[in-house]
């Protein structure tokens, strides 16, 4: 035991006044004489109050009645009281004894009960009953002592010969006085000081305009890196054309005015490039902007780039934003966008400051009112940001104005979620790493719950339309179980029962090592790459343009269609029905093809339970199936996104700046830090080879088919661009494929973060592709230079042959790659 009664292990690095009180005991009135208490007149004679020990007594009663506490007699420490004396006002014991106040004789002596430590296993709340009652107890004891001398003193000085009640009363008021005083002085300095307070806290707490975070230096942005002020230099490159030569036709005759324009590089002004013009002049210009494609994060930051440059080049230029996205542009309502409008909206997710409706402009009613409404309010250019669809769009729309002559240029912005609007000018989109981000921390939590009930499968269908770039994405960066790529049905030409047959092997090669849980991801465009279902999809839509009755398609079927409308589930057949998209593709967010994959797994694996019995371990397959797409797309946008879409928007004024007409803002090298990145544009109607194995060309031929036996209808059109199977992506993923799926190393990436570390983290299928194609360009530049500075006249034979020799060989390679015989075609 310690000094005080109190264990020696409980006094380590304490200090005594933690532990002086312990040993009091549990009814402080006993510390007074009881017949001082009788000499007291009782100015309440009607009031009736429970002493302390009552209260104490009547706390501490169900303990004792049920056996689960006892009392014992034990001796106060001498010690402890002197200590404890210290803390009391006018302590009497320390006075003189000829003092006629309260006193306590022989308090140290008395044998008083107090409540051992329970040594049984109790509630929490009664073990904490028994530790708050000695605590509480001794203020309450010093409080009942200080009015008792309080009392018996005003009771025989009989000041002014006033009744104690008057004194009473008197002492109150002085104190209440002197407390208002107090009150009062702490007003007057909290008014002085706190506003300061508040204000800075709130600016460090709560980031300005309730934003995601704030950037404080634009000067971060390329915008001042690569442009260095208003003067920019601006670098024409060589002029483009199509991979394809049969495509490279019919795209110049249908779109011969933005046709074949040169690619388009910005720089600062005192960048050293020959042949650049530099742009000085800056007027005043009228422009306005429109969401077209499905909202994806970070669509606002575009217009912030985009206000932010209009205003610093010239403050008199005007930025009008189109209320309802198409619809908004065709009945010309806009919103006048300033700064105090934006600065609700900067770097949260969204379309919200202006709205979308349909993502369309393709009727001829559609294209001549916008083309009225840029000419009814004088817009000098016209910004459409959106995704494949857009930017298409915005293609058409810059012929159509190019032909009539009207002075409204054209300009499209790549942003979507899906990350389909890709090639060598466009490296990604505004909006995927978000999405990718988002949905890989939402993985990773399904994951741990797999993990740890190890009973569940999680069927996860994942948003991204018909390409598979966040499946693949959010598979990198949470490493799930499995993934089923939609390029890969579609490359081997997968049934819907081999993939059943490639699920329930896996499932079942896990139950063999006892893992009986697992997390499947899937992209929501996987149906339309399943060879039958597509060719399903494509007879039920045609019948729909027709417009025949949903309740009689099923009967119109060809005989193979109809039966395997009939084999698939209700549910699924009904989501089958639904009208097409306005780019003719199924409504891919409405058909739940996790659903139907997790139960035609279930039912195989039931089938395999029942034939081979004890033979095969595991149990019967319990799917959970998610759809991940809506949550994330409304997300605050990735700081990565942030960036991007700013730099952006900065561009695309440059771009009408410059006078073009029918193209697309990039920015390229984006893997490396922000002040490297290069920005310039492209014409939409440019076209190329990308490693795939179909025609990966920003413009190309798509060819419609209405129905069985319909003629294919070509028409200009962005070519999505899908999952590239040879790319080092993909390769990446089969080579940690076995992995994934036997030895669960889930990661997760955690929320999206905006300082710090992983602030700038970026998608991994951008870091690990090479995608640097401008810069390869300049480096084939840089060899040509140098065979044209070594081969020239006066050089030896032997040099002028070896370059001869190497560059018929090179030509004839390139000719051969380029031929379109050796161009992918579509799957279907």
């Amino acid at each position: 035991m310690g000094e005080y009664g109190v264990p020696e292990n409980e006094m380590e690095g304490k200090s005594h006044w933690e532990h002086g009180f312990d040993n009091l005991p549990g009814d402080p009135m006993n510390l007074f004489d009881p017949s001082l208490l009788t000499d007291l007149s009782n100015p309440y004679p009607d009031s009736y109050s429970l002493s302390i020990g009552d209260i104490e007594h009547l706390w501490m009663e169900d303990d004792n009645e049920d056996g689960r506490g006892e009392k014992a007699v034990v001796e106060q420490p001498q010690a402890a009281l002197e200590w404890t004396n210290d803390f009391l006002l006018d302590s009497p014991v320390e006075s003189d004894p000829s003092d006629e106040g309260v006193h306590l004789p022989d308090v140290a002596r008395t044998r008083i009960p107090l409540l051992t430590p329970k040594r049984s296993t109790t509630g929490w709340m009664s073990s904490r009953r028994r530790r708050t009652t000695g605590r509480v107890s001794i203020p309450l004891a010093r409080n009942v002592k200080e009015n008792q001398a309080l009392r018996l003193s005003l009771q025989n000085a009989k000041a002014f010969d006033a009744s104690m009640t008057t004194q009473e009363s008197a002492v109150l008021l002085l104190e209440s006085l002197l407390l208002g005083s107090l009150l009062w002085l702490l007003g007057i300095v909290c008014l002085l000081i706190l506003p300061g307070l508040l204000q800075s806290t709130v600016e460090v707490v709560l980031p300005e305009n309730m934003q995601s975070f704030k950037v404080k230096d634009e000067t971060k942005f390329p915008y001042s890196g690569s442009f260095g002020g208003t003067t920019v230099r601006v670098e024409f490159g060589d002029t483009t054309t199509p991979a394809d030569s049969s495509g490279a036709h019919t795209i110049s005759r249908l779109l011969p005015h933005t046709y074949g324009q040169p690619l388009v590089h910005f720089l600062r002004a005192t960048a050293k490039v020959l042949d650049a013009q530099i742009i000085r002049d800056h007027p005043a210009i009228r422009v306005g902007v429109v969401f077209c494609g499905r909202q994806s994060p970070g669509g606002h930051n575009v217009i912030w780039g985009l206000h932010n440059a209009l205003k610093t080049h010239n403050p008199n230029s005007t930025l009008l934003g189109f209320l309802g996205g198409s619809e908004g542009l065709f009945a010309q309502r806009t919103l006048d966008i300033t700064d105090d409008i934006l600065a609700t909206y900067k770097n949260l997710g969204g379309y919200d400051l202006l709205g979308r409706t349909k993502d369309q402009i393709r009727t001829t009613e559609q294209v001549n009112a916008a083309m009225a409404a840029c000419t009814a309010l004088k817009l000098d250019g016209l910004v459409i940001i959106g995704g494949v669809t857009s930017n298409t769009d915005a293609a058409q729309l810059a012929e159509i104005f190019a032909a009539a002559k009207c002075p409204t240029k054209v300009v499209g912005v790549p942003v979507t979620l899906n990350g389909d609007l890709k090639n060598q000018f466009v490296e990604t989109n505004v909006g995927f790493d978000t999405i990718c981000k988002v949905n890989s921390q939402l993985i990773s939590n399904v994951c741990t719950d797999a993990l740890s009930a190890e009973k569940y499968y999680y069927f996860i269908r994942l948003m991204g339309r018909k390409a598979s770039h966040v499946a693949l994405e959010c598979t990198l960066q949470s490493h799930p179980n499995m993934v089923i790529l939609g390029e890969e049905v579609s490359a081997s030409k997968l049934t819907l029962f081999d993939l059943t047959k490639q699920i329930c092997d896996a499932v079942q090669a896990r139950a063999e090592q006892d893992l009986n849980h697992g997390v499947i991801l899937l992209p929501e465009g996987l149906i339309e790459s399943i060879p039958e279902v597509y060719a399903l999809l494509q007879e039920i839509h045609g019948l729909l343009r027709q417009e025949v009755s949903v309740d009689k398609i099923s009967s119109q079927l060809s005989p193979w269609a109809s039966a395997l409308f009939e084999f698939l589930p209700p549910f699924i057949r009904k989501q089958l029905l639904l009208f097409p998209e306005s780019d003719d593709s199924a409504q891919l967010s409405q058909i739940e093809t996790e659903k139907l994959l997790a139960h035609l797994v279930e039912v195989e694996m039931n089938k395999r339970l029942v034939k081979r019995k004890e033979h095969t371990r595991g149990r019967s397959l319990m799917p959970i199936c998610h759809f991940f797409g809506y949550q994330a797309r409304g997300s605050l946008p990735s700081k990565f996104d942030c960036d991007y879409a700013y730099v952006l928007g900065h561009t695309t004024y440059h771009i009408l700046a410059t006078g073009l007409n029918g193209y697309i803002a990039t920015v390229t090298n984006l893997k490396s830090p922000v002040n490297k990145w290069r920005c310039g544009a492209a014409p939409i109607t440019v076209g190329f080879i990308f490693p795939s194995l179909v025609t990966d060309a920003m413009m190309t031929v798509k060819r419609y088919g209405h129905g069985p036996g319909a003629s294919s209808i070509g028409k200009p059109a962005l070519h999505p661009a899908t999952v590239d199977l040879k790319g080092r992506a993909y390769e990446l993923l089969r080579q940690n494929a076995t992995t994934f799926l036997m030895d669960d190393v889930y990661r997760n990436p955690g929320p999206l973060q905006f300082d710090g570390p992983g602030a700038d983290a970026k998608p991994v299928t951008l870091c690990v592709e090479d995608q640097d194609y401008m810069g390869r360009i300049k480096e084939l530049q840089e060899y040509l230079d140098k065979v044209r500075t070594i081969v020239k006249p006066g050089c030896s034979q032997d040099v002028l042959k070896a370059a001869l020799s190497a560059m018929a060989s090179v030509t004839d390679i390139l000719s051969l790659i380029s031929s379109p015989s050796n161009i992918g075609q579509t799957p279907f």
